[in-house]
């Protein structure tokens, strides 16, 4: 979420409002599909160690 933030503050300051606000349609959805991966990953390990 950081690093989201960061790249949409830095659009922002160098592009028109209007790049900056498309871009969270790009960015944000990729930030969430990189947190629902790395859930499903954990979820795998810690299933693989209780067994």
């Amino acid at each position: 979420m950081l690093f989201t933030s960061i790249l949409h503050i830095f659009m922002g300051l160098l592009t028109s409002e209007e790049a900056a606000a498309s871009s969270f349609w790009v960015m944000y959805p990729i930030f969430a599909g990189f947190l629902i991966s790395g859930t499903f990953i954990m979820m795998k390990r810690k299933a693989a160690v209780k067994e």
